[in-house]
């Protein structure tokens, strides 16, 4: 939201406002790892933050973590964060390759 900034630590995400942090979330607090790699503004959506070990949505709902596709394939670190025009997040890592969130399901792409 507006005056708010979030920064991304290997000891969580902080957020900052109002000239101070107000808020941390690790790997205690709701996060699935608190090694944070990268952070997406979702607007209304909320914030997305990729770990070493998942993605997370943080939203007026609290923390929702994802450290599997339905597949039960791993989504571990998590290096970058993209939502494209159609709301598709995409989510690049650093071994798995990348996928594509969309309308609640994860599609995995691989150069092989």
């Amino acid at each position: 939201s507006s005056g708010t900034m979030w920064a991304g630590t290997s000891r969580g995400a902080f957020e900052y406002r109002e000239g101070r942090f107000v808020r941390k979330l690790d790997g205690q607090g709701g996060l699935s790892n608190s090694d944070v790699r990268c952070l997406l503004d979702a607007g209304e959506e909320g914030l997305w933050i990729g770990t070493s070990y998942g993605l997370n949505r943080v939203s007026a709902e609290g923390v929702q973590s994802y450290t599997a596709t339905a597949g039960d394939e791993p989504i571990e670190v998590v290096v970058s964060l993209h939502r494209d025009a159609d709301g598709a997040l995409w989510i690049g890592t650093m071994a798995r390759g990348l996928y594509r969130f969309f309308r609640g399901e994860f599609q995995r792409f691989t150069t092989a």
